[in-house]
């Protein structure tokens, strides 16, 4: 295992441990969850085993834990697992209220992010076609002359 895999297997391990710990989640639970040795629930929760893409999906399913942050191992991309509509409608209004509104809030900024994302590459785009379209241009311009010309004569 190299440095990155280490360093991944770490920060994966830290959050598994404290998501299960605040979730009261042993690892006879997980065990029987997965269905799987007490062996291999150890290995990756203290960081000694990676996450396949196969066990990633299946704690991603289980436990509402992001799929890629198992993955990678990047804490921009953990997302945990929010209350379904069913959930929802047995929760008090204002907590109903709250839930929608943070997740307005999410879609916002999300909207803005891609917006900005669009923006840039719209540009890139531009600045990298702009000597194609000028090339173009300059042989339509010619070409337009030279008809120009023989239309004359």
């Amino acid at each position: 295992m190299n440095i990155e895999d280490v360093e991944k297997n770490n920060r994966v391990s830290c959050y598994l441990k404290d998501y299960f710990a605040e979730n009261n989640i042993s690892q006879k639970e997980i065990q029987d969850a997965l269905n799987v040795s007490q062996q291999y629930v150890s290995g990756f929760i203290n960081g000694k085993r990676s996450i396949g893409k196969r066990l990633a999906e299946k704690l991603s399913s289980l436990y509402g834990i992001d799929k890629a942050f198992l993955l990678t191992g990047e804490f921009s991309k953990i997302i945990q697992k929010e209350p379904t509509n069913l959930d929802i409608k047995n929760l008090p209004h204002d907590k109903q209220m709250e839930i929608l509104h943070n997740d307005l809030l999410e879609l916002k900024k999300e909207n803005e992010e891609l917006k900005d994302m669009v923006d840039s590459l719209t540009l890139k785009i531009e600045i990298s076609l702009a000597p194609i379209l000028r090339h173009f241009k300059l042989k339509e311009d010619s070409k337009d002359k030279q008809r120009d010309k023989s239309s004359i004569n």
